[in-house]
């Protein structure tokens, strides 16, 4: 399918994202995920250090149900998060409702559950964390106020150093703990759809979706 300049694949990517112009987003996730889980179990092999830190943690801490959370910082933009959030009328740069709303309802069903929840903001974990109190588990990442470290100089994180080398290894270790979560919920990311590529039978709610629209020529 030719798209707006583009190529897709209509038959395996879901368009995760459109633009209020009609205009395709980049963030898509796989309608079948077997396909790329084959790749991931095919081509990526992790370092046994990494792999023995995974595994700890989730020994550790995944003793029970766990519903895995996924929360970017009021700094992502690039994904159609600032319009996303319009939609939902949120006063604060986090449109805290929707995921509020969709974690409620999954304990509602398993009240035993704990919450492993992931940001690149020290302010999204410190909000949940007064929400949800012990119930909260995080993994020890390198985080900001602000989040989005990956990006170089950014003015709201001035006068912060991030070793790139730990930013890319906390991400791989919380992003490969999400897939091993029981339910996971989550806005727009390309952790995201690693998580669910590597986990395809992963049971996922998509806090956007009731205002994500998808044009009748996309077809997906």
């Amino acid at each position: 399918m030719y798209y707006k300049g583009k190529y897709y694949d209509k038959d395996n990517v879901m368009v995760s994202f459109i633009w209020p112009e009609g205009s395709v987003g980049l963030q898509f996730w796989p309608k079948e995920r077997n396909l790329p889980y084959q790749l991931i179990r095919k081509y990526i092999h992790l370092q046994p250090h990494i792999q023995e830190m995974i595994d700890d943690f989730a020994s550790q801490h995944f003793s029970g149900p766990v519903i895995g959370v996924h929360i970017r910082g009021e700094g992502a933009k690039d994904t159609g998060e600032v319009w996303l959030r319009t939609q939902f009328r949120s006063v604060d740069p986090r449109p805290y409702g929707a995921y509020l709303r969709a974690i409620d309802a999954r304990l509602e069903s398993d009240d035993q559950a704990r919450l492993f929840v992931c940001s690149d903001s020290l302010q999204v974990i410190s909000d949940l964390r007064q929400v949800y109190g012990e119930r909260m588990i995080t993994y020890e990442a390198t985080r900001s106020q602000f989040g989005e470290m990956h990006i170089p100089n950014h003015p709201m994180n001035a006068g912060l150093s991030f070793s790139p080398y730990k930013l890319g290894e906390d991400v791989l270790i919380e992003a490969c703990l999400l897939s091993k979560t029981d339910y996971f919920i989550h806005g727009n990311s390309n952790v995201v759809n690693f998580v669910l590529s590597a986990n395809p039978d992963l049971e996922h709610d998509y806090v956007y979706r009731q205002v994500v629209s998808i044009p009748p020529e996309i077809g997906v």
